[in-house]
């Protein structure tokens, strides 16, 4: 038992009628100190006691109290007074409602990072800025990177609502773009996500043409599945930095020499814009080649189209065998077979 000593005084004042002097007496009483008021309504909401609300989330019903469900959650606030709270129509789960509630009733502090696009999401429904703002610091730091972060795209690809996160995501791929590009996961992404991964120029490759390459893979998969896509996502090509061979097998009927991507290439061709393009790239390509592949001397072009001048990071991986510069790595011409191989 806790005893809290506390000490009573009584003021006396003197007797004589001239004296002003206050004369303090003093006891010391022991009490016991019972808990607050407060306390004991928190530790019984902590507990599950008297629910005044409950929350239905697919074949499950929790027993909730709607003080806590609207301590944090804007959605739950709006809702303040009902007795029931039908959510079997929501982005949420019965495993991540949990995390949430208890998450509310401070019982769990750490993210786990395998359910972190999840909880991400019911955070939006929910309208949880606290727990929003603690996912994108989880997210702003050094565990997402790579593989980690092409994980959690693919995690996205059935989420359009988390379009922002996925594009944060693709600049954090660099140096396992091969290893992404090769990935069953890679092709099972969206449109949407290609064309944000392609457009990034921290994609670190051999050569302009292992992009191209993986682009080709994913149009052709259960074609004509992804016919309508040919044109955004070639579009995400740069091809200033393709060979001018490759170019002109790309404008003419040689493209079946580029590799398996007949019927992917012979739509691309269909297109206006298409033609446009690869007469642009090989301008620009012949411009990578007279300026030895530097791109800094663009500016001194009038009219340089930057988008289609932006380069990768190239990168020369020492299992090829051909001995040369990473700046002229980039119009290199790789073979399909080659770049299988490499794979």
């Amino acid at each position: 038992m806790i005893v809290t000593r506390v000490q009573f005084c009584n003021k006396l004042q003197s007797k004589e009628p001239k004296s002003q002097t206050i004369i303090k007496k003093c006891r010391t009483v022991s009490v016991e100190n019972n808990p607050s008021v407060l306390d004991a309504i928190v530790q019984g909401i902590s507990v599950g006691e008297s629910p005044d609300t409950i929350v239905l989330v697919e074949n499950h019903q929790f027993a909730c109290s709607g003080l806590v469900l609207s301590t944090y959650s804007n959605y739950f606030m709006n809702r303040r007074g009902h007795t029931e709270i039908d959510l079997r129509n929501s982005p949420l789960t019965v495993k991540i409602f949990d995390y949430i509630y208890k998450w509310l009733l401070n019982s769990i502090k750490h993210i786990p990072s395998k359910n972190l696009v999840h909880i991400i999401r019911a955070a939006y429904f929910l309208e949880i800025p606290v727990l929003l703002q603690l996912c994108f610091t989880l997210l702003d730091g050094d565990r997402f990177k790579e593989i980690e972060a092409f994980s959690l795209i693919h995690q996205m690809r059935s989420y359009v609502d988390l379009y922002h996160i996925n594009e944060a995501m693709s600049s954090r791929i660099s140096n396992c773009t091969l290893i992404v590009l090769c990935s069953v996961q890679f092709l099972s992404l969206t449109a949407v996500q290609i064309c944000q991964l392609l457009k990034s120029s921290f994609l670190a490759v051999n050569s302009e043409t292992e992009i191209l390459f993986g682009a080709l893979n994913w149009l052709d998969l259960h074609w004509p599945a992804r016919i309508s896509h040919v044109m955004k996502v070639l579009n995400c090509i740069r091809y200033a930095y393709l060979s001018p061979k490759i170019l002109c097998q790309l404008n003419g009927s040689d493209y079946v020499k580029i590799g398996p991507f007949e019927r992917v290439l012979r739509e691309f061709q269909k297109f206006p814009e298409a033609k446009q393009l690869i007469e642009d790239g090989i301008f620009y390509s012949t411009l990578v080649i007279t300026m030895n592949s530097d791109p800094s001397h663009l500016k001194e072009v009038p009219n340089a189209n930057n988008d289609l001048m932006m380069p990768r990071r190239w990168m020369q991986d020492i299992r090829f065998r051909r001995k040369q510069s990473v700046k002229k790595l980039s119009q290199r011409i790789v073979a399909l077979q080659i770049w299988n191989a490499f794979i």
